[in-house]
């Protein structure tokens, strides 16, 4: 789950911004507040916190049971990048 957060985040990230060489720094508060079992559906929700020196969103993983009719919130957290030149030092991003 946290790769998928990291790698839906990372495109909704270079997608709203005119650089791509971002990198994660840190997701905060990971919180798993239910299972998801074999056959659900994830969504993921990806929302822009900030952008700045560094660009931050909001992730919401929603997990779809068409059994049981139900979709609940399973996990959210927030995920932080930062924008590098080639020598590893960090670079404004902007939009």
């Amino acid at each position: 789950m946290l790769k998928w957060v990291d790698e839906y985040a990372y495109i909704a990230a270079i997608s709203d911004c005119s650089v791509n060489n971002l990198v994660t720094i840190c997701m905060d508060e990971v919180h798993f507040l239910r299972p998801s079992y074999q056959g659900d559906i994830l969504k993921f929700v990806i929302k822009q916190v900030k952008i700045g020196k560094s660009v931050k969103y909001h992730v919401k993983v929603f997990s779809r049971n068409f059994k049981r009719n139900e979709e609940r919130l399973t996990f959210q957290t927030n995920t932080t990048f930062i924008n590098i030149d080639q020598d590893g030092i960090k670079m404004k991003t902007e939009r």
